[in-house]
């Protein structure tokens, strides 16, 4: 069921390419889905809107910056600007 509704959220995101200004890797956005799922009251369809904004307005290497900040403790304020509003914030 979950890799049903992983495969439905990246068939998602792939009709969405074109207007997707830095697209990610494949492996990249499973990882961020399967990471973002795992959190507390999020939907596959907040993680999806989380991953399309952030490949909107981040490039690949400020998305990996992200990430090394996070798994230091630090939570990159632009990073979850860019998302509030998928999470209703």
């Amino acid at each position: 069921m979950r890799r049903a509704l992983l495969f439905a959220a990246l068939a998602l995101l792939a009709a969405c390419e074109k207007s997707i200004e830095h697209p990610y890797p494949d492996a990249v956005v499973e990882a961020f889905m399967a990471s973002c799922r795992a959190q507390r009251g999020t939907t596959v369809e907040s993680c999806s809107c989380s991953i399309e904004k952030l490949q909107r307005a981040f490039t690949l290497e400020q998305f990996r910056d992200f990430e090394a900040r996070l798994a230091r403790g630090e939570a990159p304020a632009e990073m979850f600007n860019a998302i509030a509003e998928c999470r209703g914030g």
